[in-house]
């Protein structure tokens, strides 16, 4: 299963008369990214962008503040690596409060065709380029699993005649794999006006679009889509670093480079409950070698440093502990070593979902784990997300068969590598699962290499996610009108939560008979509080599934802080 990773920075100005204590706030949203190699252009169309003071609001409500883009924006973000980034938008007039949404929104692929989508000449405002296993290149429309397109961005900006109050990104109750970010800042600039001295008070954060392995290749029918499930946080830029190097590629295998993994490098800090380190970022390593993580995180007070695993098919798992990470641009990142870093080339296996495992929720991420011995967590090695739709991975995962090399940041200085064995042993990873809204699984599940040379993959049985971390569960109803009987005869219902997928719901039983309308149940949906849920449903008939797709939202939505067994209802045009 492929899956890439994007990232947006927004800039705010709060321009605060002192005398008379007003404020008005001026907005610019930019956008960067990073693709594997293996993407050759990925493409979105922004249309909008608005903030909210509510953490709940649907995109319905009341209270969104911001604009409609006068000129919608085709952007391709496999073309923004290195921490570079473009314009979106700017002059969006905010009155001072407390922001807790950031909404972004896109144009979908079924929509018309976009000006600026027909200026970049492409076939659908949302698209993907890639190459596929034989090395043909492909290009599918890019779905979101919410038909509205919209992606929002958990947040808390306070502003105010003073200047920029605490920003908080993405909490851990969102993502489990992104901690919450805290954001500060100070008056930058001053000038005199008629009316008296205002202060022009500048924040840069940074909103990241995680998506390397969160954009979902699957097969439905006889035809392959791509859907983008991204998970959502947002960093301090005036307080966010990076981390850069160039590895020694020469031992990877050809192929790899552009191949479905990849080599990869992943920035990991600590989890909340120091059992396990958790991605904060990753990106993919150039043909050349070359990587740069940008935006981290960087502490309000004191150092800040991550722990760096360099990870792919073919090679052995190379782990750096302790990199500082110093706010700056991407210019300013912290060089791993000033020479090439040496990959090694190791055996591997490969593992996917048992046929008998336990089907994860819509919108869960598997990850295997290693333990360095004296370590009393467990690094993140790999991680992937089943397809939600057919089960299983895309694509076979594969693992390092062999020891890791271990070190310790030598400012800048060549890292000297212990090979260790893990604590599971070599060739063993703890399996773990997580997904929005919901705690991580314990990593009580293992999988291991074969002691027997085999091309076959290892069954992985997946642990379940933990309960709901806002406390409680939601139920839903659901009545599907199709327009018709025999219209369709396969389908899915898609909940999701501002542009991240919450669950599944396969229609194929109740769309097997000669009724003009299909019934789904759905139990178990994280409840507590957070932002109401979106139902879309995707459609097709299997004579002809690409002909016959229609993707459609349902007008109400499902409130998680109301709980209960909710009803839904959906019209197919």
């Amino acid at each position: 299963m492929t899956t890439w990773q994007g990232t947006v920075r927004m800039t705010v100005a709060a321009l605060a008369a002192l005398l008379l204590g007003a404020c008005s706030v001026s907005t610019t949203v930019s956008v960067s990214s990073s693709a594997p190699a293996q993407v050759q252009h990925l493409y979105i169309t922004v249309t909008g962008v608005w903030l909210n003071t509510s953490a709940t609001a649907a995109t319905t409500a009341t209270g969104w503040v911001g604009q409609e883009l006068n000129t919608p924006m085709s952007v391709d973000l496999a073309s923004l690596d290195a921490g570079t980034v473009t314009d979106l938008v700017s002059g969006i007039k905010t009155p001072p409060g407390t922001y807790r949404q950031l909404r972004l929104v896109l144009a979908d692929a079924a929509d018309p065709l976009s000006s600026a989508a027909e200026g970049a000449a492409l076939t659908w405002n949302a698209q993907v380029q890639y190459l596929n296993s034989a090395g043909t290149s492909v290009t599918l429309p890019l779905e979101l699993p919410n038909r509205s397109s919209d992606l929002v961005v958990p947040a808390t900006i306070a502003l105010s005649g003073s200047g920029v109050g605490p920003f908080i990104g993405a909490s851990s109750g969102r993502n489990s794999t992104q901690s919450a970010a805290t954001v500060s800042s100070t008056p930058t600039n001053s000038s005199t006006t008629s009316t008296g001295t205002s202060t022009t008070v500048v924040a840069d954060v940074a909103v990241n679009v995680e998506a390397v392995r969160h954009l979902l290749l699957f097969e439905y029918g006889n035809t392959t889509a791509a859907l983008l499930d991204p998970r959502l946080s947002a960093v301090n830029a005036a307080k966010a670093g990076a981390i850069s190097g160039t590895l020694d590629v020469s031992a990877v295998a050809a192929g790899v480079l552009t191949g479905t993994q990849g080599v990869v490098v992943t920035a990991e800090r600590l989890s909340d409950d120091g059992t396990r380190y958790e991605a904060v970022k990753s990106v993919p390593v150039s043909t050349g070698g070359a990587f740069t993580l940008y935006p981290l995180p960087v502490a309000d007070t004191g150092p800040t440093t991550y722990e760096l695993v360099i990870h792919g098919p073919g090679i052995r798992t190379q782990i750096i502990s302790a990199v500082p990470v110093s706010a700056g641009a991407a210019a300013d990142a912290t060089v791993i070593q000033s020479s090439s870093l040496p990959l090694v080339s190791a055996k591997s296996f490969t593992v996917n979902t048992a046929a008998n495992s336990a089907p994860l929720p819509g919108g869960s991420t598997v990850g295997f784990y290693q333990t360095i011995p004296g370590f009393s967590a467990s690094h993140l090695v790999e991680y992937e997300t089943p397809d939600p739709f057919n089960g299983g991975f895309f694509a076979n995962v594969t693992l390092s068969a062999d020891a890791i090399d271990y070190g310790i940041y030598a400012s800048g200085s060549p890292v000297s590598f212990s090979t260790a064995t893990p604590v599971e042993g070599i060739g063993t990873y703890r399996i773990g699962a997580f997904a929005p809204l919901r705690a991580g699984s314990s990593l009580s599940n293992t999988v291991s290499a074969p002691t027997v040379s085999t091309s076959a993959a290892q069954p992985v049985f997946l642990p379940a996610p933990g309960a709901s971390v806002g406390g409680g569960t939601l139920g839903a109803n659901g009545t599907i009108n199709l327009g018709g009987a025999g219209r369709f005869d396969r389908g899915f219902v898609l909940i999701s939560s501002g542009g991240e997928l919450i669950d599944a719901v396969n229609l194929q039983a109740s769309l097997s008979g000669a009724s003009a309308s299909a019934n789904f149940t759905l139990s178990g949906l994280p409840g507590g509080n957070g932002a109401p849920y979106e139902v879309t449903t995707r459609l097709w008939n299997s004579k002809d599934p690409a002909g016959t797709l229609v993707r459609t939202a349902a007008a109400s939505t499902l409130n998680p802080a109301i709980g209960g067994t909710q009803s839904v209802s959906i019209t197919v045009p």
